[in-house]
């Protein structure tokens, strides 16, 4: 660090000139990997294998800095479900290794996907009624109380919203 030419004479007391050795984790060799005996094992052979095969197998090891281990990967990868994994509740107790955790981002993206599907089937279902009434010439006053909706009291706005609405979520639609 003392070579460059750019730092002035004054600061060059200041700056130490350490050797330092980087690499570049994710480029590690197998037995490169198989070296470490910490939690950092399981942070290297994930980017290890995530660039080799895109894809992550989790090593069954035990990690003995779970919550450290998981904040790293986080910080690392800029994916928060590894933090979000360690601080859901119990986590400290129930994740032991990244079989555990991946488990359980695995659920938790599991359970969200299917509030969704619930949410999107009311939806369609609301969708349905809407298109039944209008079918059956039901004025749009009750369509609109039918599914906890309100219409704008001026005769002008009402149909172009519920047309809208009809074309857009008519049962026929995929959305």
């Amino acid at each position: 660090m003392r070579k460059r030419p750019d730092i002035p004479e004054k600061f060059r007391p200041f700056v130490n000139n350490y050797k330092i050795n980087v690499f570049e984790i994710a480029y590690l060799s197998r037995e490169q990997v198989n070296v470490f005996k910490s939690d950092f094992r399981v942070v290297a052979d994930y980017f290890v294998q995530k660039r080799e095969n895109g894809d992550y197998i989790p090593d069954p090891q035990e990690l003995k800095h779970v919550q450290e281990t998981l904040q790293l990967l986080s910080v690392m990868t800029g994916d928060h479900r590894f933090e979000n994994a360690y601080n859901d509740k119990n986590a400290e107790r129930s994740a032991h290794n990244m079989c555990d955790v991946l488990d359980r981002i695995e659920n938790r993206g599991w359970q969200k996907g299917l509030l969704e599907g619930c949410q999107n089937g009311l939806r369609e279902k609301e969708n349905q009624v809407i298109f039944s009434l209008h079918q059956s010439n039901v004025s749009w006053d009750v369509i609109a109380a039918s599914v906890g909706k309100t219409v704008d009291e001026s005769p002008q706005s009402r149909k172009p919203c519920f047309r809208r609405l009809l074309l857009l979520n008519s049962p026929n639609t995929c959305h």
